[in-house]
C-alpha cells in the first residue's frame, strides 16, 4: 500500500470515528430527553442501544437503573444498580437509588444504613432536591421508631434532629433526684414519648380539613391500619399506654402531617411541574413505609393538577394493586395515554 493510499485509508477511519461519536452523542441526547419526559421505557430503549454501541458510561447506566425502578423492575434495578457503582464507587444519586431500593423491598436496615453512610461521606454534596427526597422517606422511620434510629443510625438521627431532645432529659433526672421539691415534674417523663411518636400534638386538629379535598376510599384506608403498627411496634413497648390508644394517637398526627405536606407543596410558588414531582416523592416515602392511604392521597392530590400526568397514573395503580384493588388499578392503567405492558404485567401477577 503507498503513501497516499495510507493517508486515504486513516482519513476515513477518522471519519467513521466521527461519524460513530455524533451518533453515539445523538443517541445519549435522545435518552437524557426521554429520561425528562418520563418517557422510562424510551430510556431504557435508547440505551441498549448506547451499550450495544461499547459506548455507555456510569451516567448512562443510572439512568436506566432508575428507570427500571420507576416501572417497578426493581429485579434489573439492583442489577444495573450495582454494576454502576462498580464502575463508579462514588456515584451519589447510584447509592441513593439503592437506599431507596432497600427499603422498597423491606431491606429497612440496609437501607437505613446506606443513607447513614451517605450523610456521613457526602452530606454536602447533596442538592436541596436530594436532601428532601431523603427526608421525605426518612421522616417515617424517625417517628416511629426513634430510639432505633438514634443508636444504629446516628447521621439520619442527626439529619432528622432526633438528638436535639436528648440533653433537655438530664434537667428532669436531675430534679427527681433532688428530693419532695422536685416531685411535680417528675410525672412528665412519660409524656416525652408519646409527644415524640405523635410529633406535633396540635395538628390532630387538621384531620378533617385534609380529608375533604382529597377523599381516600376506605377500602384504601384498611390495609393501611396493620402497615402503620408493624414498624411502630418498637417504639411502642416504651410507652405506657393502652395499645387502643397508642393507635389512635399514631394514626391521627400522620394523616395531619400529609395534609399538611400536600397544602405546602400546593402552596409554593413553584411549577406544577414540580408540584407533582415532589407529591409524587412523598407518596413513594409513605407507601414504603405501607403507609397506603397517605399515599393515595398524595397521588390524588396530584390528579387535581393533572388528571392525566402518566407516572402518577402508573404510581396510582402500582399502589391500588398493592392494597388489592385489582379492577380499581387496571381501571387507572387504563387511563394512561400509551398503553404500558410493564405495568400490566405487573398487575396481573
Amino acid at each position: 500500500m503507498g503513501k497516499a493510499s495510507r493517508r486515504l485509508a486513516k482519513k476515513q477511519h477518522q471519519q467513521h470515528q466521527l461519524q460513530a461519536k455524533q451518533e453515539i452523542e445523538a443517541l445519549r441526547q435522545q435518552m437524557r430527553s426521554c429520561y425528562e419526559q418520563q418517557d422510562y421505557a424510551g430510556t431504557i430503549n435508547t440505551l441498549a442501544a448506547i451499550v450495544q454501541a461499547g459506548a455507555h458510561d456510569a451516567d448512562d447506566l443510572y439512568l436506566g437503573a432508575y428507570s427500571y425502578f420507576m416501572m417497578g423492575d426493581y429485579e434489573r434495578t439492583a442489577k444495573m444498580v450495582t454494576t454502576v457503582l462498580d464502575l463508579a464507587p462514588g456515584h451519589l444519586e447510584a447509592r441513593l437509588l439503592l437506599a431507596r431500593l432497600c427499603i422498597f423491598q423491606n431491606r429497612i436496615d440496609d437501607g437505613l444504613a446506606i443513607y447513614d453512610f451517605v450523610l456521613e461521606s457526602y452530606a454536602n454534596a447533596l442538592t436541596e432536591e436530594q436532601s428532601e427526597d431523603i427526608e421525605d422517606i426518612l421522616d417515617y422511620y424517625g417517628r416511629q421508631d426513634r430510639e432505633h434510629i438514634a443508636e444504629d443510625f446516628p447521621h439520619v438521627a442527626a439529619f432528622l434532629g432526633l438528638t436535639e431532645e436528648e440533653p433537655a432529659a438530664q434537667p428532669v433526672q436531675a430534679a427527681a433526684a433532688a428530693g419532695p421539691a422536685s416531685q411535680e415534674p417528675v410525672p412528665q417523663p412519660p409524656a416525652q414519648p408519646v409527644q415524640s411518636q405523635a410529633a406535633v400534638p396540635a395538628r390532630p386538629a387538621r384531620q378533617e380539613q385534609a380529608e375533604e379535598p382529597f377523599a381516600v376510599a376506605p377500602a384504601t384506608q384498611a390495609p393501611a391500619a396493620p402497615a402503620m403498627q408493624s414498624p411502630a411496634a418498637p417504639a411502642q413497648a416504651t410507652v405506657p399506654q393502652p395499645q387502643q390508644a397508642a393507635s389512635v394517637a399514631a394514626q391521627a398526627p400522620a394523616d395531619a402531617v400529609v395534609g399538611t405536606k400536600i397544602d405546602n407543596v400546593l402552596g409554593q410558588a413553584i411549577s406544577l411541574r414540580e408540584k407533582l414531582r415532589v407529591l409524587n416523592a412523598y407518596a413513594g416515602g409513605l407507601f414504603v413505609a405501607d403507609d397506603l392511604a397517605g399515599a393515595e392521597q398524595c397521588l390524588r392530590a396530584c390528579l387535581t393538577i393533572d388528571e392525566q400526568d402518566a407516572p402518577t397514573l402508573r404510581n396510582l395503580a402500582v399502589l391500588l394493586h398493592a392494597a388489592g384493588q385489582q379492577d380499581k388499578a387496571f381501571a387507572v392503567a387504563a387511563q394512561l395515554p400509551c398503553t404500558d405492558f410493564l405495568l400490566l404485567d405487573h398487575l396481573r401477577h
